[in-house]
């Protein structure tokens, strides 16, 4: 249910206006450790 919800934030209608980078953040440490680098972790939050 986590990845739905926010797999609907980067849909770009209204101009991405419910994307949060933190919530995609916590799923990408939470569901895919193994496929981001530290570095493309913190490349996300910027």
């Amino acid at each position: 249910m986590d990845l739905l919800s926010i797999s609907v934030t980067l849909i770009p209608r209204n101009g991405f206006t419910s994307f949060n980078a933190k919530e995609i953040c916590s799923m990408v440490e939470k569901y895919y450790p193994a496929d981001f680098t530290q570095q493309e972790r913190y490349g996300l939050k910027i």
